[in-house]
């Protein structure tokens, strides 16, 4: 009545393997899921150094200092071997020949500051050599802690400027952190800057007035920037970074988490980056899908007219990465 069952038990089971084929060869298009890394909460909340960085160092003045950061950057292209000199070997002599840290001076008591978020082309590039106007602004930053380093012993009052001139733009660079390398330059010069003014001497005056942090103070921000940065944030930077071909195969569905759900705009903009390396390599284990993924998520967001215009930015700058470019990249 039903016929042949053998031919009938063949064909349901050539039917069956062409079912799973077609479903393997979709499978194959799909992205890497997330590791822990990529689905904790914390790892994809926002950066948050859980310390009141404003209580070591005030600044009340409502005024933008990104125009003056950014005139002190133009005005050390003038001489800029100078200002990497004296970051390097810093002397009285040369420091009162070094135009653009006036500029810095006058912006220690800005409150905020816009520096690249207008100017997005001069960060987000690649390579952190190409970064001419950030790369400047850590020589400045360099340089104000080398000032104040020389001035401590002789005249501290002058020092204390110096030092927190370094803190509010490291400060404002952590603040804006467009790209992870203003993250790395703003902690470090709000971290070294902290040093010098709690080694400065406090006269009686000065004790317990608002604006002047304890020692202890600066000790427990220490405390609390070194916790966090090794427990919260070099983790996730050392995967958004990784050359290792396995680290890459292995956390290719991270790259996308953090592309797509981080609450921070920095980790969406060092993630998108990485997409765009993704589109060519995707490290050993990784998959077809992850790199077809890749450029399917980049050109989501450059389409989406809804994409914060940083990210739509990003995503086109990976998307317009060559072979040939990826190839060199440092």
């Amino acid at each position: 009545m039903f016929g042949n069952t053998r031919g009938w038990i063949i064909a349901s089971v050539v039917l069956l393997l062409e079912v799973l084929l077609i479903v393997w060869l979709f499978k194959l298009d799909d992205v890497s899921s997330p590791t822990e890394m990529g689905t904790n909460p914390a790892n994809l909340a926002a950066v948050n150094v859980p310390f009141d960085m404003r209580s070591l160092v005030q600044a009340t003045n409502p005024t933008d200092a990104g125009p003056l950061y950014r005139q002190a950057v133009r005005e050390m292209s003038t001489n800029k071997l100078m200002y990497e000199r004296f970051a390097q070997r810093p002397d009285a002599q040369t420091l009162t020949t070094l135009d653009a840290f006036k500029f810095l001076l006058e912006a220690r008591t800005m409150s905020k500051a816009k520096i690249f978020a207008d100017h997005l082309d001069e960060v987000l590039r690649y390579n952190q050599p190409d970064r001419d106007g950030l790369n400047a602004l850590d020589t400045l930053g360099k340089g104000l802690l080398a000032a104040g380093t020389i001035n401590m012993v002789e005249k501290p009052e002058e020092a204390r400027k110096y030092f927190e001139a370094a803190f509010n733009l490291g400060f404002h660079l952590y603040e804006e952190r467009i790209v992870f390398q203003q993250i790395q330059i703003g902690m470090n010069l709000m971290a070294v800057s902290a040093d010098g003014l709690a080694g400065l001497p406090v006269v009686a005056s000065e004790a317990g007035v608002a604006g002047i942090a304890s020692e202890a103070k600066f000790k427990a921000f220490r405390d609390a920037r070194a916790t966090y940065f090794t427990d919260r944030v070099m983790p996730i930077w050392g995967v958004i970074t990784a050359v290792d071909q396995n680290k890459i195969g292995r956390h290719s569905g991270d790259i996308f988490a953090f592309a797509k759900n981080s609450q921070d705009r920095v980790w969406q903009v060092e993630a998108i980056l990485k997409l765009g390396r993704m589109r060519y390599s995707v490290g050993t284990g990784g998959r077809a899908g992850d790199q077809k993924g890749a450029d399917r998520v980049l050109r989501e967001i450059v389409d989406n007219p809804s994409s914060d215009p940083v990210l739509k930015k990003a995503a086109q700058l990976a998307l317009d990465l060559t072979v040939e470019q990826y190839r060199t990249l440092q």
